[in-house]
């Protein structure tokens, strides 16, 4: 069907008053208005599918674009090696496998890649859990942050095993731990009797 009268530019299939400068529709969602900056709306009463069909040893996936770069991010599936990739700033940044592996890669210099998760603790305050992996210095840091502040690494692990503790680049032997006043380790029984 053709446009509104109010805007004959949109295109409308199935639909007299399109929503979008494109707007599809095999049924009626319940949803009467579509989102203000959409240009395609694909509209059913029931599950709605977008198939992206192509060569059996190809990439299909979605690729977004700006004045600066016509491939500035992306989305693909490769069929022949079955894996789905991420990218940013022209790059891949993170693949899963045909076995659903995840992997998130690093490049240049400063190589490091850093996963966070963040939580609250019912209120304002925003807790966050990272680990980072950082290829430079060859180690694995977990970090620790509360309140909204920036994580601190609380546990380090370096190429060779050695583990710190408050500790990010331990040195001293494979298990070093740090503290501003004084080191402690405590083994404790279920019985609550403790030695250190």
């Amino acid at each position: 069907e053709g446009g509104s009268a109010g805007d004959p530019a949109r295109l409308g299939i199935g639909v007299a008053a399109p929503g979008a400068a494109m707007h599809i529709k095999e049924g009626a969602s319940g949803q009467g208005t579509p989102h203000s900056q959409a240009t395609v709306v694909l509209e059913d009463s029931g599950e709605n599918t977008i198939n992206f069909l192509s060569g059996a040893t190809n990439f299909a996936g979605i690729v977004f674009g700006d004045s600066g770069d016509n491939d500035i991010g992306f989305i693909q599936y490769k069929h022949d090696d079955n894996y789905l990739r991420f990218g940013t700033n022209t790059s891949e940044r993170m693949r899963i496998d045909s076995s659903g592996n995840v992997s998130v890669n690093a490049s240049g210099s400063d190589q490091k890649r850093t996963l966070n998760v963040h939580g609250t603790n019912g209120s304002s305050e925003l807790y966050t859990f990272a680990i980072e992996a950082d290829g430079e210095n060859a180690k694995t840091n977990f970090k620790v942050g509360s309140g909204g502040g920036a994580a601190a690494t609380k546990l380090t692990i370096d190429s060779t095993g050695n583990v710190g503790i408050n500790c990010d680049n331990p040195t001293v032997g494979q298990l070093q731990i740090d503290h501003a006043s004084s080191s402690t380790l405590a083994l404790t029984r279920t019985a609550g009797a403790t030695t250190g």
